[in-house]
């Protein structure tokens, strides 16, 4: 049966075409939405393990009094904490950062509201530019995700005439790499030397509530000589601080004790905060939730694939004396059946493509940071289980059209 043929026929047949491609689509942006909620809590783990080490990391935490030790010290004795990890063979990495001041936008002239990222877990004012200051540990983490040259290492503690900037993925669109950008007054003058790929995370006070996305935000390269002279911006700091370990030299227990022990005898009191305890505890609080979600994705999936297996159907048995005048012409039985597979093949390609935008748009936020990650778990799935639920609802009507002959089709179906 020729190609132009089934597509001449499925094209006179364009209502029901139009109608079930329609069901399909609907189906289809439910079970995906159905597998990302389902697909969560491991998701949720791997999408942050990408930027902080969910299994064999913790972040620093003050004591539940609230004390910092002595704070005048801090700006001195850090500096020597910093060197003790830099030294340490069990410890892979640590992350610091400093939140900078942020820059209204008036300074650069500059319309933030459309830059603004909107996958936070805090609310932040629209007219500020939030930014950052990084130190070079936590760069060498994160340089990977960054589109451009990046910051070199003299950047950390070197003066030079414009200061450095990687910006949020959001701001990709309007600037460029080597771009400057100077503000009203002419006191401050960047120069952009890279973009962050999409979602890159950055933690705040707690490791799930605060952590953010830096899409919309500025990051400055952080030199310790200078940035780290304020006490107290040093103890706020230190409780987004978070250290990876090498699990295969050292446990989880035995790199906390050695490193508390290190701050303590600085005099810097603080206590360890396990990153996976902490998001266990995460999942169990929003277990009810979660589990009310599955409910009614499951639900809406459950409706939308009945009212499609139904339009299949009916479909069919609408088409009988189509498929009866196209045996009476010498059409196969095969050729019947490969019409029938062709046609619902397409539809569900075509549903396929114009959900993945839909729920690329609706859909990608599931839960606070948790962005949908747009792999074979969630979209893979989904279309071959659109694929298979069409094929099986084909087999009821395939039997019938392999059982009866070209006048039973053209008179109606009777047992």
């Amino acid at each position: 049966m020729k190609l132009t043929f089934l597509l001449k026929y499925m094209n006179s047949k364009k209502k029901f075409i139009v109608l079930i491609l329609l069901q399909t689509t609907i189906y289809i942006y439910f079970l995906m939405s159905f597998f990302s909620f389902t697909l969560f809590k491991h998701n949720y783990i791997e999408n942050y393990n990408k930027y902080y080490p969910v299994y064999n990391g913790f972040s620093l935490t003050s004591k539940e009094t609230g004390l910092f030790g002595n704070i005048d010290k801090l700006p001195g004795e850090l500096p020597k904490f910093m060197s003790y990890l830099d030294k340490n063979k069990y410890i892979e990495n640590y992350r610091l950062y400093i939140d900078d001041t942020s820059y209204n936008q008036d300074y650069f002239n500059m319309d933030y509201t459309k830059y603004r990222s909107k996958y936070n877990s805090m609310d932040e004012d629209t007219t500020s530019i939030p930014s950052i200051k990084i130190d070079r540990t936590y760069y060498n983490v994160i340089k990977k995700y960054v589109n451009g040259p990046g910051f070199k290492a003299s950047d950390f503690h070197k003066n030079n005439n414009y200061t450095p900037i990687i910006m949020g993925k959001n701001f990709s669109k309007d600037y460029k790499i080597g771009q400057v950008i100077i503000s009203r007054d002419e006191k401050i003058k960047f120069q952009v030397v890279g973009f962050l790929k999409e979602n890159v995370l950055v933690m705040g006070y707690e490791p799930v509530y605060n952590s953010k996305s830096l899409e919309g935000t500025f990051i400055l390269p952080l030199d310790r000589s200078k940035d780290l002279l304020d006490g107290g911006v040093v103890a706020n700091s230190l409780q987004h601080f978070s250290i990876e370990f090498n699990p295969n030299k050292i446990s989880y227990k035995a790199a906390s004790q050695q490193t508390l022990q290190e701050m303590h005898s600085l005099g810097m009191d603080y206590s360890a905060l396990n990153f996976y305890d902490s998001f266990n505890g995460f999942l169990i609080m929003i277990g009810s939730e979660l589990k009310f979600e599955i409910f009614r994705t499951s639900v809406l999936t459950i409706l939308s694939l009945g009212a499609l297996t139904l339009s299949l159907l009916y479909s069919i048995n609408t088409r009988k004396k189509d498929i009866g005048i196209l045996y009476a012409l010498g059409a196969k039985k095969r050729d019947i059946i490969f019409m029938l597979f062709f046609e619902s093949i397409l539809i569900t390609l075509l549903a396929y493509l114009v959900s993945v935008p839909l729920y690329m748009h609706f859909g990608r936020q599931v839960m606070l940071i948790f962005l949908t990650d747009y792999g074979f778990e969630n979209m893979g799935y989904a279309f071959i289980a659109a694929l298979l639920i069409s094929f099986i609802s084909l087999i009821i009507p395939c039997y019938k059209v392999i059982k009866l002959n070209p006048r039973d089709l053209i008179g109606g179906f009777r047992e």
